[in-house]
């Protein structure tokens, strides 16, 4: 048993031996550096190095022991020098000035104590330039002679090399230049620079020119015959990526893409410093920036309610939901293959308490347990179905599960005080012509009226279409690429707005923690996207021609659909908050109390009757894309109340 732990720990003594003796040769190094810089600078001054005098070598001690000091104090030792910087010249700018000062301390001090061991201030000043100068060198040195080695190491001087030109002479394209020429991309030899900043282009930048702007591409690729393209500029415009892609695919030359430092952070690649282009990248726009701080001091040791916890965006909400430091977690998911699956994934986070719940929002009893038990201060409510041409074969189901779900969950908010409770929404909901956004409209007046009735802050928050979320285009398009097409387009003219589960996540975050009673927030999509166009960039990223390798079809509107969806209605006067990517307005509230359409859904979610169902959620919304044709009745009455939903003299705008 010893044995096996002596050699247990064999590999981690080897370690800390081997670090020991490299830190001891550094020491030895400097010190025969700074020996040198002390002669150096006799030399200078008196032309010649007085090594056999008692002023030499108690001068020489005197330096040793304060430059060590400072070497030591300022961390230099713990810095690793082959990957030199501006943080460690700014060390060793601090190592010059400590030296100085506390050299002219101890002068002051012998110069009335022991006179003989006084140095000249001139001696000082210009010992401790020669040191740094001396010092630095050394340290290059090793940086230049490590980064020639390891490239030298593995390259086969016989391989053939992508010649590769990068877009971008910032600093991501700096840093992405530098990556390409260490050994991780010994196949790639770099050419230049493409910058249409004027004042880069004929310059060299890291040994390496800028030859032109954008429209140079063309010319620049057939005179140094390119093979590769790669896209290193930080924060670049969907529409840039696009127009740099089209003039790419015309030449033709492959393209590629440094990625963010986010998807590296946040684990979504694995470190390469080059990736080829995806779809997000075309639909780029400005990274949200957050208040962060505000962020944390809301969720900070909160108990916090994520339902839908196991689907696209309530996935995300407790990714983000955990860099800010909540003491416990509720993941409530009604499919308990996605919720094992999120619970997995946080396993191996132990500073908050995750508690999984199985159960479906629709079941009263099962949410008052939730609620009683744990008493959760922020319900983040994300359940929902969304799927719009499901829902227009099962309405009932989207009634029940995203109103009078919503209605159960928000119920129980107030009933045991919690604090906010934020409704994640959709585009759909304006002006809805489907079952799904007619639904996520009567979900919405769920949580006004819940304001009015509870001390409880209940928010919405309303966005477009989110990238890989289940049920989105980008993976249909992607599945029938794969399989050769045809790739399926609704209409040409049809546009929608998109944004990223991360980004969407954290704008939520963001509404949720600046949000007042009764706030609708409404995040900035940017600009809408052609789902045409949406088609044949993927067609292209796949490295296919489209109309050629993969054909498009057009199929028209299915029920439900619209070209173009609107994030608001006029009524509701978004206007911008503190924050420049969200903006904010007031859920329009109903025309008739609540307590009448819920009565009136009730019964006809009762009669099972999707005809009648539709014609009147028609009338409510304003919108004959929800009716059906057929006999209609003309009333319901229940309790005495009576709503003829098809009156058309009595139209309901604001509902």
């Amino acid at each position: 048993m010893k044995y096996s732990i002596k050699a247990a720990n064999l590999p981690h003594l080897k370690i800390f031996s081997h670090k020991i003796f490299v830190k001891l040769f550094q020491v030895i190094l400097d010190g025969s550096a700074l020996v040198f810089a002390f002669a150096l600078t006799h030399f200078f001054i008196l032309d010649r190095v007085p090594y056999q005098t008692f002023y030499f070598w108690a001068g020489l001690l005197q330096v040793l022991f304060v430059q060590f000091l400072m070497l030591f104090y300022f961390n230099i030792y713990t810095q690793v020098w082959r990957y030199v910087g501006l943080s460690e010249l700014k060390s060793m700018g601090y190592f010059f000035i400590g030296s100085v000062l506390l050299l002219f301390s101890l002068e002051y001090v012998f110069q009335s104590l022991l006179p003989r061991f006084v140095l000249p201030k001139s001696v000082v000043v210009l010992n401790s330039i020669f040191s740094v100068v001396v010092l630095l060198l050394m340290r290059i040195a090793r940086r230049v002679v490590y980064e020639t080695y390891e490239r030298d190491e593995v390259i086969d001087k016989h391989e053939k090399k992508l010649k590769t030109l990068i877009v971008g002479a910032g600093s991501v394209g700096i840093l992405a230049a530098r990556s390409l020429r260490s050994r991780q991309s010994e196949k790639l030899l770099l050419v230049g620079f493409i910058d249409d900043d004027l004042r880069k282009q004929g310059s060299i930048i890291q040994q390496v020119p800028v030859l032109g702007g954008i429209n140079d591409l063309p010319k620049l690729v057939e005179k140094y015959e390119v093979e590769l393209v790669v896209i290193g500029e930080g924060k670049i415009a969907g529409e840039r990526v696009r127009r740099i892609m089209e003039i790419c695919e015309k030449i033709p030359v492959q393209v590629r893409v440094v990625p963010a430092y986010q998807e590296i952070l946040q684990g979504n690649i694995q470190f390469n410093p080059i990736r080829k282009v995806l779809i997000e990248d075309l639909l780029h726009r400005e990274s949200a920036q957050l208040d962060k701080q505000s962020i944390r001091q809301f969720f900070s040791n909160k108990t916090v309610l994520i339902t839908g916890a196991g689907g696209s965006i309530g996935s995300e909400l407790v990714r983000q939901i955990i860099q800010f430091s909540p003491s416990q977690v509720i993941l409530f998911e009604l499919s308990e293959a996605a919720l094992f699956e999120i619970e997995q994934e946080l396993q191996e986070i132990k500073s908050f308490e995750v508690i999984s719940i199985v159960g479906s929002c629709r079941d009263y009893k099962r949410i008052e347990e939730v609620f009683g038990v744990y008493k959760p201060q922020i319900v983040l409510h994300a359940a929902a179905y969304k799927h719009v041409a499901l829902m227009e074969q099962n309405p009932f189901e989207a009634i029940e599960n995203n109103v009078f779900g919503t209605r159960i969950v928000a119920e129980a908010a107030g009933k045991f005080q919690t604090e906010v409770f934020i409704l994640v929404s959709t585009d759909k909901a304006v002006r809805p012509s489907c079952m799904m956004g007619a639904s996520k409209r009567l979900a919405e007046l769920v949580v006004t009226e819940c304001n009015q009735r509870y001390q409880t802050r209940y928010l919405a928050v309303r966005f477009g279409n989110v990238l890989g979320s289940s049920g989105s285009v980008v993976p249909i398009f992607k599945k029938q690429i794969a399989k050769g097409g045809p790739v399926t387009v609704t209409d040409k003219a049809m546009v929608r707005y998109f944004m990223t589960i991360p980004e969407a996540a954290q704008l939520i975050l963001q509404s949720a923690s600046i949000g007042e009673r009764g706030d609708l927030f409404i995040l900035d999509m940017g600009e809408p996207v052609l789902i045409y166009d949406l088609a044949l960039d993927m067609i292209r990223l796949s490295g296919l021609v489209p109309h050629e390798d993969i054909k498009i079809v057009f199929t028209g509107k299915k029920k439900g659909e619209k070209l173009e969806e609107t994030l608001y209605f006029d009524t509701e006067r978004a206007s911008k908050t503190k924050h420049h990517r969200i903006y904010s307005g007031q859920i329009m509230p109903a025309a008739l109390p609540m307590e009448i359409v819920f009565k009136n859904l009730s019964l006809l979610v009762a009669k099972r009757d999707a005809m009648e169902l539709r014609n009147f959620l028609a009338v409510l919304f304003q919108d004959d894309q929800l009716k059906v044709d057929g006999e209609n009745s003309e009333s319901i009455v229940e309790e005495g109340i009576t709503f003829k939903y098809l009156t058309a003299t009595q139209p309901i705008a604001n509902l």
